[in-house]
């Protein structure tokens, strides 16, 4: 809400200026996640992305902040689809489309 009225943007403009704000300092995600990594026993983190998929899966931004955790440990990607709504044939493709394997 903060970005869209600060930039005067909807919300697909919002999450699109976000991923790229966050792309301008990867660093500071991956000093984050080893802090938490440092003070935590466990040994995998989720990290959920909220928002229009497409904008993700899609953007530049998110290949250079998967690479930039991809550094400091695996990374392993999860597109969960609902069942019901791959049952059309159009919306089975699309699912595919979404959950497309990032290069590299």
């Amino acid at each position: 809400m903060q970005i869209m009225s600060e930039y005067h943007l909807g919300p697909n403009g919002a999450i699109l200026t976000a991923l790229n704000l966050y792309t301008a300092q990867p660093e500071r995600i991956v000093e984050r996640i080893e802090q938490l990594s440092n003070n935590s026993p466990r040994n995998c983190f989720l990290i959920d992305i909220p928002g229009q998929i497409e904008a993700f899966t899609w953007s530049a931004s998110s290949m250079i902040l998967t690479k930039a955790i991809g550094m400091l440990m695996p990374v392993v990607l999860v597109f969960v689809v609902d069942g019901k709504r791959c049952q059309n044939p159009s919306s089975f493709l699309s699912n595919l489309l979404f959950a497309r394997i990032f290069p590299g």
